[in-house]
């Protein structure tokens, strides 16, 4: 709840918050608010906050009514990171491109929340994430493509009941390519290639899922590379299957780039 009021303060007062000096909880001394928040993601990011460690060092004095107890708290620390990486894309979409500051600190340590050895649930924060600070960063995103990239390749060649995950690579993929410019056209073959198979599921394969939102999700992408660089897109290959993958399904916020880019 703390995390979600700083958000709102962030999204009503801009950039100025950052300029308050707030006081430690010993009342000792004044830090300014940036240094703290900082701190203070910094300590989620590496898991070192008291409800992330608490049930670590459990002394093992008999079983505890282990299931329920053990999934609340579970689900308590996702929706802590949740709101964590909700914070950090507000923050950089108040900052602007100067958020890369912060960011630098916090790129590795989110990073890891990518791993496929993370729960579903921390792989769909962090990509959130990225794809809210890349919007906000403009093209200094493309610093972070390198480590990134390989992530968004290895969620969307996965099949089966992970319609979220998929939704959310295309999703972190298609900002990526919008807001690099020309820089990533020499690789959007490849990124046809990783989109591919999400656009032309078998009936058996959609019906296991929720509703589609990861195909809508990667024609916008394939749209956004026609709009940036269409002559390095091979249409009469793409268009063809963008067409027997319509309608748009769930997302319908997609269609728009969708249409810009068939005009």
């Amino acid at each position: 709840e703390a995390i979600q009021a700083i958000g709102l303060d962030f999204k009503r007062l801009g950039v100025a918050v950052f300029d308050l000096l707030v006081r430690e909880m010993d009342y000792s001394f004044e830090v300014p608010c940036s240094t703290l928040l900082t701190q203070r993601i910094l300590t989620y990011l590496e898991e070192r906050g008291h409800c992330q460690t608490v049930n670590r060092f459990k002394d093992g004095e008999g079983e505890e009514e282990e299931g329920e107890e053990d999934a609340d708290e579970e689900n308590h620390i996702h929706l802590l990171m949740e709101n964590l990486g909700d914070l950090i894309g507000i923050l950089a979409k108040v900052s602007g491109p100067g958020f890369i500051l912060f960011f630098n600190q916090f790129h590795p340590k989110l990073l890891k929340f990518t791993k496929p050895s993370r729960s579903q649930p921390d792989r769909d924060m962090a990509m959130c994430c990225y794809a809210e600070v890349f919007e906000a960063l403009g093209s200094a995103s493309l610093s972070y493509s390198d480590s990134v990239l390989p992530v968004l390749q290895s969620v969307l060649k996965q099949r089966e009941g992970l319609e979220t995950a998929r939704r959310n690579a295309a999703s972190c993929l298609g900002v990526l390519i919008e807001v690099a410019g020309e820089a990533l056209v020499p690789r959007y073959l490849q990124f046809l290639q990783w989109l591919h198979p999400v656009c032309v599921r078998k009936e058996a394969e959609e019906e296991q899922d929720v509703g589609g939102a990861d195909v809508d999700n990667a024609l916008s992408t394939v749209a956004k590379m026609i709009l940036v660089a269409s002559d390095a897109v091979p249409l009469n290959q793409v268009l063809p299957v963008m067409f027997a993958a319509l309608p748009i399904k769930e997302d319908f916020a997609e269609s728009i780039v969708v249409f810009k880019a068939f005009l």
